[in-house]
């Protein structure tokens, strides 16, 4: 079922969340489907293309992470599996309407 499937995937992102060269094919695999059946399950489960998908999965993670600890936050951007704290900074941005450092003041 999506659930289950869900639940795997899920899993596996949280186990592979700082590998910042995830594959749509890994996460395909992971849940044994290909890679064309993956994409249009998790666009209609989650209304989000697996890229964006992934993505919302770490800057979750991330918000954990800037709120809840003092790492750096470009350790942090490693630590989800953003290469560039750059780029995470500016998702971070435009999912949560603030930078990784408003966020944990706020926090």
């Amino acid at each position: 079922t999506d659930k289950e499937m869900m639940k795997q995937l899920l899993d596996y992102m949280s186990k592979n969340i700082s590998n910042a060269d995830i594959r749509i094919e890994d996460l395909a695999d992971a849940v044994n489907l290909g890679r064309t059946v993956f994409y249009g399950k998790i666009k209609s489960i989650t209304g989000m293309s697996p890229i964006d998908f992934v993505r919302h999965i770490r800057i979750q993670r991330a918000e954990e992470l800037v709120s809840k600890s003092n790492y750096p936050i470009s350790q942090i951007s490693y630590l989800v599996g953003f290469s560039d704290p750059k780029y995470f900074s500016r998702c971070f941005k435009k999912d949560t309407g603030m930078s990784p450092s408003e966020y944990r003041e706020k926090s």
